[in-house]
């Protein structure tokens, strides 16, 4: 956020880039259903820009030689533009979209210091001083270098563009180290081969030092929380839980380290040991909200998948969802920010605003982004509703390992919009404070959650109506008339929702037959129950999530059913006792739909309610 206030600031001699997409390959099957605007510059998610796609200090755009076929994914070009469907290439034998080809032009007025500069690129270049023509070059085998000498205080621009005579295509067999190819890079430097940097200006000068006089005062304001007793003090108490907070600081700037815990069959050591040390901490310490939160944002990034950890694969693949809601975001940015980027919604209505106003704030990558969102949830699955440790409360540690596993990390690293729903929804269920102080906000909350994902649609109404607000009432009601607002303007048609939610068959269209829909429902829970509970013993379920999640969900409904015959009386007379139907209300469209892609993600929802929903229970029991 820090970057994007500053660039406000900026002077205007920075280097300009603009991308260009016109000689990337649209994917045919989508020319007709999809938005192909034209702009002298693609777009980014930057504002200030002066018309370019974005502005820069330095041109140094290359790839790490190791992952290099990984392509755009593994390079620093801002090519978040080639997240649009457009270019939805996907299956065997289509277009690699981490190797479409693409434009860009890199202009600047150099200053009277510079002399003399070096260019290194791989790819086509074109480089005009003063609009004239003084270099054209072509490598695609090895990094070239060429000096430009005399270019003090002239206009120099360079023509960039990286398209492989031979396209890169898909080919399943070969996911990993394919192709061979190098992928694009430019790099622009002085005489002395140092990055050549633009020089800051009095104005850019000017700001930093009032942001530094700003920092201070607030720093100042704040003295007395930060006095320094205080903090010797909190260091002094807390010498075991910063030693280990560290020790796994280090872990994550160390992944080789990881590599020395042994896997003993199905167990895998290095999460066992994560799992005891930050459990003995949660249950041992009175931590903070802070400390708590450090702790689930280490111990997510920790368990991830080594790849998920070292790279950024930014650039959606082919025929996902994500890549649609990432198509939905661009198309708000290029001007479509009422409309959505489609006249009736269809895919997740909330999730390309969400998107939107993520990439504006946080810029073009998010898997950080979603790293920390994720261990929010983790956080709020930890946390009771004083957001303290449930130290002892079996269901919170169950939560906290279903959200920090690699089968949820992935899901969410993915990019897909499940997260979007949960955090608004955990909080709510957590926050007694928000409920009863701020019932309009509540409502507010819901109704975005639902926006986001309206297959979640009973289940939300079911928790508004049980807060027996009229705010809350109002407040969801503001958010969930939206969809049809939009769809009547911008679609001219009355459609409450989305227009997908009957994307699995026809449920109430015209060819609705009840016995069949009625058999339908019959075969799809008896083939569907297995995913639902999470069937641990089930081969289709583990080879999708592996054995610990389905474990520890199975042990979760296990206790469920002993809290419940063990106190069958007090859960009738409990006050949770009716919170169970929003629950039974999210997991019912599964009576109609395939929960089975993408695994477990269309349960992640109404997993995580039933396990806060047996937090509260033992909580009331205990």
């Amino acid at each position: 956020m820090i970057i994007k206030i500053a660039l406000i600031l900026q002077p205007t001699n920075l280097w300009k880039l603009c991308y260009q997409d016109d000689i990337a390959p649209r994917a045919t099957e989508e020319i007709i259903q999809t938005r192909d605007y034209k702009f002298s510059c693609e777009k980014n998610y930057q504002y200030n820009t002066l018309g370019y796609s974005t502005l820069s200090q330095e041109v140094n755009f290359y790839s790490n030689l190791e992952y290099e076929w990984l392509g755009a994914n593994n390079s620093n070009f801002d090519l978040n533009f080639f997240n649009s469907k457009k270019f939805n290439h996907r299956g065997d034998g289509k277009l690699d979209r981490k190797w479409l080809p693409f434009e860009l032009r890199i202009s600047k007025k150099i200053s009277s210091e510079t002399k003399n500069i070096n260019v290194v690129f791989l790819g086509d270049i074109e480089i005009y001083k003063n609009n004239e023509k003084i270099y054209k070059g072509k490598n695609y085998i090895t990094n070239e270098k060429i000096t430009l000498t005399d270019v003090q205080g002239t206009e120099l621009e360079i023509y960039y563009k990286f398209d492989l005579k031979d396209p890169i295509k898909i080919i399943r067999e070969r996911e990993i180290k394919y192709p061979s190819d190098r992928y694009a890079s430019i790099q622009i430097f002085d005489v002395d081969m140092n990055l050549l940097k633009s020089e800051k200006t009095n104005l850019t000068k000017f700001s930093e030092l009032l942001f530094i006089i700003i920092l201070l005062t607030l720093l100042y304001s704040f003295r007395q929380d930060l006095y320094p007793k205080k903090i010797i003090e909190y260091f002094k108490n807390r010498k075991i839980i910063i030693s280990f907070i560290l020790f796994l600081f280090y872990l994550t700037l160390n992944h080789d380290l990881i590599s020395l815990f042994p896997i003993f069959g199905i167990a895998d050591s290095f999460t066992i040991f994560i799992y005891a040390t930050v459990f003995l901490l949660f249950y041992t310490y009175n931590l903070n909200s802070s400390e708590i939160f450090i702790l689930s944002v280490l111990t997510t990034f920790l368990l991830l998948d080594f790849d998920f950890k070292i790279l950024d694969e930014y650039i959606r693949p082919g025929g996902s969802d994500s890549l649609t809601y990432e198509y939905f975001s661009r198309l708000v940015l290029e001007g479509n920010f009422l409309e959505g980027g489609e006249g009736i919604y269809t895919y997740s209505p909330g999730t390309r605003y969400f998107l939107f106003f993520l990439h504006t704030t946080f810029g073009e990558r998010l898997k950080y982004i979603f790293i920390i969102l994720n261990s929010l949830a983790a956080f709020l699955s930890i946390v009771n509703k004083k957001f303290k440790v449930d130290r002892k409360n079996i269901f919170a540690y169950i939560a906290f390992i279903y959200l920090t596993s690699n089968a949820i990390n992935r899901i969410f690293l993915y990019g897909m919009s499940e997260i979007f729903s949960l955090i608004p929804i955990m909080f709510y269920l957590k926050s007694e404070k928000l409920k009863n102080n701020y019932p309009l906000v509540s409502g507010i909350i819901l109704g975005l959650a639902m926006f986001n994902r309206v297959n979640l649609v009973l289940g939300i109404i079911a928790l508004v109506i049980l807060s027996k607000n009229k705010r809350t009432y109002f407040g969801f009601a503001f958010i969930a008339l939206i969809p049809l607002i939009h769809n009547l303007y911008y679609g001219k048609k009355f459609l409450l929702l989305t227009a997908d939610w009957n994307y699995q068959g026809e449920v109430l269209g015209e060819g609705f037959n009840f016995y069949e829909f009625v058999s339908n429902i019959y075969i799809n829970i008896l083939r569907n129950f297995d995913f639902v509970v999470m069937n641990p013993f089930s081969e289709d379920i583990y080879i999708r999530t592996g054995r610990l999640l389905p474990i520890v969900f199975f042990i979760s409904i296990m206790l469920f059913l002993f809290y419940v015959v063990k106190n069958k009386t007090e859960v009738i007379s409990s006050k949770y006792f009716f919170e169970i139907l929003p629950i039974i209300l999210v997991v019912a469209p599964f009576a109609i739909y395939d929960p089975r892609f993408f695994y477990p993600r269309f349960l992640i929802v109404p997993h995580l309610m039933f396990l806060i929903y047996c937090q509260n229970l033992k909580n009331e029991f205990s």
